[in-house]
């Protein structure tokens, strides 16, 4: 049986010294190698591959520069507060009983976003949800007063 691992994620842009002047700069990835049109930054089993994505302004490079990447980053409370403080985020952040979620764009407009713990006063509070398998969700159907 394969058990494939994440090696990167690609993510295209315009400007490679741009995009690493936001990623390291202002996230504080570290560069791990760069080539002409390319670079990879972060670490620990977190890679993302930047790329140059070769096309005209217009056409959006073919579509895959300025979009939801649909990636999420777990942080702790201490390296959340630091990208609060410089403003990277954009909108409300989502406070989530077991977290706060938080999405950054970088120059290109891709998106991502950032999930930092609950503290523990926020965690005892609102304990984490959990799945209920189809008989305990019946159960409690039934004793909010609904019909199977």
């Amino acid at each position: 049986m394969m058990t494939p691992q994440m090696h990167s994620v690609y993510v295209f842009v315009r400007d490679l010294d741009r995009a690493l002047f936001f990623y390291c700069g202002t996230l504080g990835f570290p560069l791990r190698s760069r080539w002409e049109d390319g670079a990879e930054v972060g670490g620990h089993g977190t890679v993302l591959t930047l790329a140059t994505a070769h096309g005209t302004e217009s056409d959006e490079a073919g579509g895959i520069v300025g979009r939801a990447t649909g990636v999420t980053f777990a942080v702790d409370r201490e390296t959340y507060a630091r990208l609060a403080a410089r403003g990277v985020f954009i909108g409300e952040p989502v406070r989530y009983p077991w977290g706060t979620f938080a999405v950054v764009t970088d120059p290109d407009g891709n998106e991502f976003a950032f999930l930092a713990p609950a503290d523990d006063a926020e965690h005892e509070n609102h304990p984490a949800p959990r799945v209920l398998d189809r008989t305990a969700r019946l159960a409690a159907y039934a004793e909010a007063g609904g019909d199977d």
